[in-house]
């Protein structure tokens, strides 16, 4: 309920500044589509790419940065930001290998919640 987020908020509040953390409680592009840097992370997996700092970089570009991440230039941004192919990675994101490994990682996950 309400009391929850609250103490939640406090708490990441409380957090974010004893760990000096930059964190921004409510971006302007929470709730958009995560399958353009989804995929990119996967196609990169796929190219032998170390692909976790590419999921980071998209996490802080949302919760410290307030950047859209579902927007192709911003994304393409990010990964060439990191010396990833960007063009590459969000052409290939689309593709129907990489939106199939998405699907089957999103069911996997959630059903992985509701267990």
């Amino acid at each position: 309920g309400p009391e929850r987020r609250a103490y939640r908020l406090a708490e990441l509040r409380r957090w974010t500044r004893r760990l000096g953390l930059p964190f921004i409680l409510e971006p302007r592009f929470d709730g958009v589509s995560e399958d353009l840097a989804s995929g990119m992370v996967i196609a990169a997996q796929r190219e032998g790419l170390a692909a976790g700092a590419l999921c980071n970089a998209f996490l802080r570009a949302v919760w410290a940065d307030d950047r859209d991440i579902s927007a192709v230039a911003t994304a393409v941004a990010i990964a060439d930001g990191l010396g990833r192919p960007g063009a590459r990675l969000a052409d290939s994101a689309s593709t129907p290998g990489v939106q199939a490994e998405l699907t089957g990682n999103t069911a996997r996950a959630k059903a992985t919640t509701a267990a």
